[in-house]
């Protein structure tokens, strides 16, 4: 994980990446302060050379303003400069919501924040079937039942088939290898 808090302007509007994106970038900040993760709101760049390119801008700006990102602008070349003056570029979509966390200091904090609030971790359990009662889950897993108000699926490329168990189908993973 390269701990980009992303603004989302670069996701397809409506889908729930975009949603997300708007939801986390509303509160990471504040969260990361109030749990003591490193984290830094640097802004971004994202640099056109040609009138191409500046269209490609607009369009970024564009399906970032319907996702909610806040801030969003097309600047010059001299805003550039001022901005970061090593970079070169005729025209840049400038996102100060952008930043960088600590994705690693802010997984354990979160955990440690659910464990202090009566999150129990269970590992190493396979979920063979799922029951959603209306103020609970019901799942049976290689461990024994488990019986919750909240449960996370954090099954990583097989998340999709525990969410078919609890009943979502619309749900798919489509992995690929990112860099």
């Amino acid at each position: 994980n390269s701990g980009v808090i992303h603004a989302g302007f670069n996701v397809w509007p409506g889908s729930l990446k975009a949603r997300s994106n708007a939801a986390g970038l509303k509160s990471i900040y504040s969260l990361a302060s109030l749990l003591r993760v490193p984290h830094r709101k640097t802004g971004k760049l994202v640099v056109a050379f040609d009138e191409d390119g500046q269209k490609k801008l607009e369009a970024l700006r564009t399906q970032g303003e319907r996702n909610g990102t806040p801030g969003l602008e097309i600047v010059d070349a001299a805003a550039i400069r001022n901005l970061a003056p090593e970079v070169r570029g005729k025209w840049a979509l400038h996102s100060p919501w952008t930043g960088v966390i600590s994705p690693y200091e802010l997984t354990i904090a979160l955990a440690e924040s659910a464990f202090r609030n009566g999150a129990e971790v269970r590992l190493n359990r396979e979920v063979t079937a799922v029951v959603s009662l209306t103020d609970r889950f019901v799942l049976s897993t290689s461990g024994g039942p488990v019986s919750a108000r909240w449960a996370v699926n954090c099954a990583g490329l097989r998340s999709d088939e525990v969410a078919a168990l609890a009943g979502s189908v619309d749900f798919r993973v489509r992995p690929y290898k990112g860099e």
